[in-house]
């Protein structure tokens, strides 16, 4: 599921049951309140004001994780493909071409 929906469908629920409970209004004033604080917390603050820094400093650690697992994905496909015995008569054996009835050579199963 995208993020965008996972995240109406959880303010939809949280309104609901707002507005669905007898003591609704308190308890979303506790809800207020408690967020309030959070965004209100010196901790949390400087940890979000921190954040665009720690990011451009651990940038190319993260870069060079992604790149070092991109290449080892691709050997890794690359290996298992060349390595992989291929069954006579398919289209990629080199050795044994396709008749013309084959099943991957009719119209009808071309896609």
């Amino acid at each position: 599921m995208k993020f965008r929906t996972v995240l109406a469908t959880a303010v939809g629920v949280g309104i609901g049951y707002v507005l669905g409970t007898r003591a609704g209004r308190a308890r979303f004033d506790e809800l207020k309140a408690q967020a309030q604080r959070i965004v209100t917390d010196p901790d949390v603050r400087q940890k979000v004001a921190d954040l665009p820094h720690q990011v451009r400093e651990n940038l190319p650690k993260a870069q060079a994780a992604v790149s070092d697992a991109i290449k080892t994905a691709t050997e890794k496909v690359q290996s298992a493909t060349s390595d992989s015995p291929t069954s006579p008569g398919s289209p990629a054996s080199p050795d044994v071409p396709a008749s013309p009835d084959s099943p991957t050579t009719r119209p009808e199963n071309l896609s």
